[in-house]
């Protein structure tokens, strides 16, 4: 179940085992759309060479195959608790940033003839 930090609090809440903070759907789908751009970009310039390399020029992409991995959740942060960090039998944390990394792999099949 997954409750707001506020809905928590005022549920009277008094203990918190972890929180995850995550980027929201339109910005995931943002980050999906520019890492399938550069990837897509990638794969047009690897193709270029490979066909450049071998004498031959592109004539066509044939299919293209997008492989977009949904974004891994951050990875929690372990904290090691001192003296200066504890209050009572409280332990006390800061809110370390993370991100969230959205990977796209893209594969294009093309046909080819020879350069001229």
């Amino acid at each position: 179940m997954i409750l707001s930090v506020s809905k928590t609090v005022t549920s009277a809440a008094n203990f918190c085992l972890s929180v995850t903070l995550v980027a929201s759907d339109e910005a995931i789908a943002a980050a999906e759309k520019d890492a399938i751009n550069a990837a897509s970009k990638d794969a047009r310039s690897q193709a270029e060479a490979a066909l450049g390399a071998l004498q031959l020029k592109q004539q066509e992409i044939v299919s293209i195959q997008i492989n977009s991995a949904r974004p891994s959740l951050p990875a929690p942060m372990s904290s090691v608790y001192s003296q200066n960090n504890v209050v009572g039998d409280m332990a006390i944390s800061s809110v370390v940033a993370g991100e969230q990394k959205v990977q796209a792999f893209v594969t294009l099949q093309v046909r080819y003839q020879p350069a001229q």
